[in-house]
């Protein structure tokens, strides 16, 4: 039987931020507002989705990099278009073998994304961790996700809004 403990998700969260003492704040937000052809020429590993993903917005991914880095592990990144730009990024490393043993693998992608610097925010979600906030230009956000046949960590780099209370 699956169990997500989410006291000692909190403390190996707590405890991965604190071991990471010298973390660089995110380098995968860099390619958003690219075009293709820079996107193609900055990685050439590149390769076209056989099925577009869609995102909100109706953001559309046709393009990933199969083995992206972060904190030293293996991420899926896909690049989501709006007009002829990437506007949206999102990275997966999925494990479908219970017990969800990623606690301690967040912690340190939330440190590797500098997520803890800042304007950042952590707390539970119903099946997880979710860490957010704002690195450079970029809104950031990072999600456990933990069920009973599934343990997932999903990156989200989006443009930074601004906007004045007048639009509000």
């Amino acid at each position: 039987m699956f169990r997500f403990n989410l006291a000692s998700a909190l403390l190996a969260f707590s405890m991965g931020v604190g071991t990471l003492a010298h973390a660089e704040p995110a380098a995968d937000a860099a390619p958003l507002g690219m075009t293709l052809a820079e996107l193609q020429a900055a990685y050439p590993a590149l390769q076209r989705m056989a099925h577009p993903v869609v995102a909100p917005h109706g953001l559309r991914g046709q393009w990933r990099l199969t083995d992206t880095q972060v904190a030293g592990l293996a991420f899926e990144t896909t690049f989501f278009f709006q007009g002829q730009r990437v506007q949206r990024i999102e990275q997966l490393r999925a494990d479908a073998a219970p017990p969800c043993t990623q606690q301690g693998e967040f912690g340190a992608v939330v440190s590797a994304t500098g997520l803890q610097y800042g304007a950042g925010s952590a707390g539970f979600a119903p099946q997880g961790l979710d860490a957010f906030g704002t690195v450079g230009d970029a809104d950031v956000s990072a999600h456990l996700q933990a069920s009973a046949g599934s343990c997932a960590i999903r990156i989200i780099y989006k443009p930074t809004v601004l906007r004045d209370a007048s639009t509000l």
